[in-house]
């Protein structure tokens, strides 16, 4: 088996590919979108991939991350959000943009567990900068790596309930690059203890059974290389500093970052310690040259392949439509719409579970303007005005959203005098007991801000006492420092799940263990396939013994026993042709006169004839010394 991944030119193997491949063997193969048109295809074409070598756990891999990374793509498929999506709902609701992206890579786990793909190039765990390349831009999980690290483990964590292996990249980090590595070589001159933040979500989940490395160049571990083809930067960092031991892949080695042919780029990269090399292209030239240069794949890269598809759990059985609710619902949570950009929906991509930007709300009852909107200003901008989730409570003076009439009731836009408390709890408790499935925080912020409401309400009513009663500017100042705490609680929160778990990261009594699975292949076939194939494997590896046919010639001996002997019954010279024997084979008397000019040249340094030419190419003449 050679350790290489190959790309497939089309939606189903040519009879060339086909050849190359069986005798290839490589380890695994990658999809692109020119290789998806529709799920019964897809399967088609993995399913005679597998067949192709008579391996069930043969890794077929995709970059299907979300947004503007997907191979499989609307409307075949759903749309997927990307990474940016992600980083704004922890923003508001860290526990819940968690569930969102366990969700999220569940959904996608089942979308290519139907395809029969097996491992996914996600999650991406590169810290987003201000000013880096756009070839990581939203595909970030953020810029705080604890958060990346947070989301990369839901995502690895939905892939794998779903059936599906991920991929942690890029090592050691591609965040910091300025330029794009498909198009030439980024350089990145941090200092050490800088990239620290970029080694964190890689050494949070260092247990990944695959990752992926980066084509840079680090100037404060290895000015002279980039990652994947340095030695120092693989065995002291990515396998030392960060602890990875999962099989390690290269990214794909055709971009433009790397310098020399394929093949030469295939050889440095395993010889710097990467386990296998990723080749997308489908160029067939290429593809030959790479399978001719580099050797079997090792024991240890062997080992590190089933522990990463023997690490796959079993797909738990979760119809797709409810993966991608339980993820809308957890944007409907945080009272948040994804924005345009992110590659989420737009009005004619339904099924994929993001909830499209609202309409324009209508005019509210109650306001002191008849030309005020339900959604004033900065901090409600993002406020769904819709959806199952959201509390819309119906009383004397209002009717919508609770969050906006607390919004509206801060700034005095709407009469509070007209709202019933009795009603507003009554509506609030039939709320909360009709969506018991919805999360624990919704219904809190929903009790805080209704429990707002009635003490603005009461402030109105009842006569204020300067000295016991805080002014409205202490009130919000306080009102504000209890949000400060509650977005802490959530961060602190947030964190605590990215950490390793007892028995599921770390072990009491050393290193993890995982699990393997063994599958064991059945073969039904005739006899004749079976006297077929033991035919195929004889004629290749049968000795072959090449015999040269006999053929009548002079030897040199024999040419310098007669030329001697003539020579002695000659007086005057005598052409050479002269000495060869008469009445030959034409191809016998063309080896006599080879070998007569070769004992001539030995007579002559032994002075006892003498050789004579007349011009170039010119008959050639012989005469015995006395």
């Amino acid at each position: 088996m050679k350790p290489v991944i190959f790309g497939l030119s089309g939606p189903a193997l040519t009879d060339d590919e086909r050849a190359f491949f069986r005798e290839a063997e490589p380890l695994g193969y990658i999809l692109f979108k020119r290789n998806c048109v529709d799920p019964a295809q897809m399967r088609a074409l993995t399913d005679d991939l597998r067949a192709l070598h008579g391996r069930d756990d043969l890794p077929i891999t995709i970059d299907q991350e979300g947004g503007r990374v997907a191979r499989m793509q609307p409307p075949v498929w759903p749309a997927f959000p990307t990474g940016a999506a992600f980083d704004a709902l922890y923003e508001r609701a860290p526990i819940s943009a968690i569930e969102a992206v366990r969700a999220n890579g569940q959904a996608l786990a089942h979308i290519l567990r139907e395809a029969g793909v097996n491992v996914d190039l996600a999650p991406m765990l590169d810290v987003r900068i201000p000013d880096g390349t756009p070839a990581i831009g939203d595909r970030a999980f953020g810029a705080e790596p604890m958060r990346v690290a947070a989301l990369g483990r839901a995502m690895l964590d939905g892939l794998n309930r779903g059936g599906v292996a991920g991929v942690i990249k890029h090592m050691p980090g591609h965040g910091r690059a300025l330029v794009d590595s498909h198009l030439e070589l980024p350089r990145v001159r941090a200092t050490a203890e800088e990239l620290e933040a970029d080694l964190l979500p890689f050494q949070r989940l260092h247990q990944a059974p695959i990752g992926m490395t980066a084509h840079i160049v680090f100037d404060a571990w290895d000015p002279e290389l980039p990652a994947t083809l340095s030695p120092k930067v693989i065995g002291e960092i990515i396998r030392g500093r960060i602890g990875f031991d999962g099989l390690l892949l290269t990214d794909d080695i055709d971009m433009k970052a790397l310098s020399g042919t394929a093949g030469e780029k295939a050889e440095r990269a395993l010889a710097a310690g990467c386990d296998v090399v990723l080749d997308c292209w489908a160029r067939m030239p290429e593809m030959v040259e790479i399978a001719g240069r580099i050797p079997d794949a090792p024991a240890v890269c062997l080992d590190r392949l089933a522990r990463a598809m023997g690490s796959v759990s079993e797909a738990e059985d979760v119809p797709l439509a409810e993966l991608l609710a339980k993820r809308m619902r957890c944007w409907g949570c945080a009272r948040l719409k994804p924005l345009d950009g992110w590659g989420c929906l737009t009005e004619t991509d339904a099924g994929s579970g993001i909830p499209p930007p609202p309409t324009p709300p209508p005019r509210r009852r109650g306001l002191s303007g008849s030309g005020i909107a339900a959604h004033p200003t900065a901090p409600y901008d993002r406020a769904m005005d819709g959806g199952e989730d959201i509390l819309k409570i119906d009383v004397e003076g209002w009717e919508g959203p609770l969050d906006l009439l607390l919004a509206l009731a801060r700034t005095q836009k709407v009469d509070l005098r007209q709202i019933s408390i009795l009603d507003l709890v009554e509506q609030y408790l039939a709320y909360v007991h009709a969506a018991r499935a919805l999360r624990l925080e919704l219904a809190a912020d929903y009790l805080v801000m209704a429990a707002w409401l009635a003490y603005l309400k009461s402030a109105l009513l009842l006569p204020r006492n300067p000295a016991e009663t805080p002014s409205p500017e202490e009130l919000a100042l306080r009102l504000q420092l209890r949000l400060e705490r509650l977005s802490a609680m959530r961060e602190a929160g947030a964190r605590l799940v990215a950490r390793d778990r007892v028995g599921r990261d770390v072990f009491p009594r050393g290193a993890p263990e995982g699990l393997r699975v063994a599958r064991q292949a059945k073969w039904e076939v005739e006899i004749y396939d079976l006297i077929a194939a033991y035919g195929r494997i004889s004629a290749r590896t049968r000795p072959v013994m090449h015999v040269v046919a006999h053929r009548d010639v002079m030897t040199l001996e024999a040419a310098l026993a007669r030329l001697s002997h003539q020579l002695g019954t000659r007086i005057d010279w005598s052409a050479i042709e002269s000495f060869l024997p008469e009445g030959a084979s034409d191809l016998y008397r063309r080896s006599a006169l080879a070998s007569s000019f070769v004992a001539a040249l030995e007579l002559a340094r032994q002075g006892r004839l003498e050789i004579r030419q007349e011009a170039p190419f010119a008959p050639l003449y012989l005469k015995a010394i006395p």
